[in-house]
């Protein structure tokens, strides 16, 4: 019996749903990147969430990036103006991400391995697509 119920709460625990973060409603001095998510695919585990997709460095310069993570907890994408804070841990190649939890003002953060390319991505009739910058 001792052991049905160890699986049962193991099961729970992997297959419990992750609710993702949203980026910080204002600008934070300690972060100036400003990263908008385009694209993200993420599984959730016992241990965490991990991930990739691609995005856009828009602060101070507009750039294009894929990316990789295991975090915490996910996070969603970017609509209209919203971006998330970040910071360059490791130039060009590690970015820390601020995430706020939604309904809360308590921010987590996430470390993305970055693959930094020479364009932007913009979507172009519902497709992710690459322009020059």
């Amino acid at each position: 019996m001792r052991i049905l119920a160890s699986l049962v709460l193991l099961a729970a625990q992997v297959y419990i749903p992750a609710t993702p973060n949203g980026p910080t409603p204002n600008a934070n001095p300690a972060f100036p990147l400003h990263v908008k998510i385009l694209q993200i695919h993420w599984t959730h585990n016992r241990w965490g969430t991990t991930g990739w997709g691609r995005a856009n460095l828009i602060a101070p310069t507009e750039q294009g990036f894929d990316y990789t993570f295991d975090c915490g907890e996910p996070f969603m994408t970017t609509k209209g103006d919203a971006f998330y804070s970040a910071r360059w841990k490791k130039m060009n190649e590690r970015i820390e991400l601020i995430e706020q939890r939604i309904g809360s003002s308590k921010t987590d953060k996430c470390d993305l391995k970055v693959d930094m390319k020479p364009y932007v991505y913009r979507y172009e009739n519902g497709a992710l697509v690459t322009k020059p910058t």
